[in-house]
């Protein structure tokens, strides 16, 4: 027997059939290789940090923006379109005009397409005329690192005043000195990742470690090589949690790819004026002069930081850091430091005193702060590293910032903690 269809029914066979078939086909093959970023900017109505729209220069997938002076750029929200299907940082998903990210460095974007394929574009922006009193700021676990920027200068050295120095680069110093919140949590990560201090800190003058792990008092009691050590356990923690690629300053070899990680308290000083058989020691690393990491100061760098007022003048060295007369006034020195004569014998919380011009804490008092610098710098002696600024338990005298002082970098001394420096973009 022949069945014959008619034309409606034949009509709807053949669409049923069609669909089936674009049922069986790939999926992928219709979705969207595309993933540009085909706008990006800072508006003022996401951005309270602005009084005007910011513009970008866009080249392939570098993206560069200078907003103006003086613009906190910790939390800028960028407005963006794009081709892609979804736009992250970090991991995080971007919302245009919503999401806000630190733009203190680099800032990466992955665009992702429909088909799975990404691409990745870097945001640089940059600060209109970087000058002093401009602020970095970095989120360290449940800590904030802040950093003043330096302009540098030709300053005069000495409590006299008699010498000269001259420091051409600019830098970012630490706001105030490390506090044992800020030592802890990058000490606890860093034991877990591959590295070995010599001492563990405390808080304080009297603290216990591991206890008190939000405190603001500075970390003390620690030696010279720990210190190095916990620059590159920064920078080394910073590039971990924030997808950034700083690179570390004192290394093991002189192409600088192995960091210092291991600090010790034996007595044995290894080191040499120059090059010798101890390059790479913990006593002696290398030095990587275009680190990006955080570092310790060169000794002129500390004096530029406590001297600096406008670039012109310059605090006098038998002035305390900040003060504005002699260290022998008690009233103005209490003002800024954290002294024998006002500490109650006790360290004191950073920033419980007026900042000097730069924007620093305590660069004067509450704990001696560890330089690179070996004695050299000043003297024919070369066994002692140099420490800096007085500390809560230290005469007045001592607090003038012309004053120098040192100590074997095996040993951790109470009085001793560290200030964080990094290079200038």
């Amino acid at each position: 027997m022949k069945i014959k269809l008619s034309k409606t029914r034949f009509l709807t066979l053949a669409i049923i059939l069609s669909l089936s078939l674009a049922g069986c086909s790939d999926p992928s093959s219709s979705r969207s290789s595309e993933k540009a970023l085909t706008s990006f900017g800072f508006t003022s109505e996401a951005n309270a940090a602005l009084d005007s729209d910011v513009s970008v220069i866009m080249d392939g997938t570098n993206i560069t923006a200078t907003v103006p002076y003086g613009t906190d750029v910790t939390a800028l929200v960028a407005t963006f379109t794009t081709t892609g299907s979804s736009v992250s940082v970090g991991g995080a998903t971007q919302t245009s005009g919503f999401t806000a990210n630190n733009f203190s460095d680099d800032v990466t974007y992955c665009v992702t397409a429909e088909d799975g394929s990404s691409a990745n574009y870097r945001i640089t922006v940059s600060i209109a005329g970087t000058f002093k009193g401009s602020i970095r700021s970095y989120s360290i676990g449940s800590a904030t690192l802040n950093m003043q920027y330096c302009p540098g200068g030709t300053f005069p050295t000495g409590i006299d005043d008699s010498g000269s120095e001259i420091i051409s680069d600019a830098f970012w110093i630490g706001e105030t000195e490390v506090t044992y919140e800020l030592w802890y949590t990058v000490y606890t990560w860093a034991v877990d990742n591959g590295y070995s201090f010599a001492n563990t800190g405390i808080p304080g003058n009297d603290g216990t470690a591991g206890t008190d792990t939000d405190s603001q008092e500075p970390v003390t009691t620690i030696n010279w090589r720990d210190a190095v050590l916990f620059c590159n356990a920064l920078t080394e923690y910073y590039n971990a949690h924030n997808s950034d690629s700083f690179t570390c300053v004192y290394t093991s070899d002189s192409g600088y790819a192995t960091p210092i990680r291991t600090a010790t308290n034996s007595t044995a000083i290894t080191w040499e004026e120059g090059t010798g058989d101890n390059d790479g020691s913990q006593d002696d690393p290398y030095v990587n002069p275009d680190g990006t990491g955080f570092r310790l100061p060169a000794m002129y760098e500390w004096e530029c930081a406590a001297r600096y007022i406008d670039g012109s003048s310059w605090t006098p060295g038998s002035y305390a850091s900040g003060a504005a007369a002699d260290f022998d006034d008690a009233a103005v020195l209490g003002n800024v430091a954290v002294y024998d004569s006002n500490s109650g014998s006790s360290t004191a919380a950073v920033k419980s005193k007026a900042a000097n011009a730069l924007g620093c804490y305590d660069m004067s008092g509450n704990v001696h702060e560890w330089n690179f610098d070996w004695e050299t710098v000043y003297s024919d002696q070369g066994t002692n590293r140099l420490l800096l600024g007085g500390s809560w338990c230290d005469s007045s005298s001592i607090m003038q910032i012309g004053n120098i002082f040192a100590n074997i970098p095996s040993i951790a001394i109470t009085p001793a903690g560290l200030r964080l420096y990094r290079n200038a973009d």
